[in-house]
């Protein structure tokens, strides 16, 4: 079920490797880091999460986990409010071996 939004997040992260219109969110990345980005985009969207979901990502420490953890929130402000998309960034957030699963090839 999630293999549209694996091939989706894998997709993007290929793009933006290559893209100058993307300069201001990868200088913030480089500056301020994944974790930061992420509060921050989770905070624009209003995004909740449990205690245990924001505590296993602010232990985590495998960068390729993060940057896809930003690359698949990232998505929910570019396409918009729809439901399985909010609702698969949910579970990926608040479950780390299904964020693992995703994050594995991206």
């Amino acid at each position: 079920m999630l293999a549209w939004l694996k091939e989706l997040v894998k997709q993007y992260m290929e793009k933006f490797k290559d893209a100058d219109k993307e300069a201001e969110i990868k200088e913030s990345v480089e500056t301020k880091g994944y974790k930061w980005m992420i509060k921050r985009v989770a905070a624009m969207e209003k995004m909740v999460l449990t205690e245990d979901a924001w505590q296993w990502i602010e232990a985590e420490d495998n960068e390729d986990i993060l940057k896809m953890l930003f690359f698949v929130l990232f998505l929910t402000r570019l396409l918009g409010d729809n439901k399985y998309i909010v609702d698969a960034v949910r579970a990926i957030f608040e479950n780390r071996k299904l964020a693992y699963k995703i994050g594995s090839d991206a």
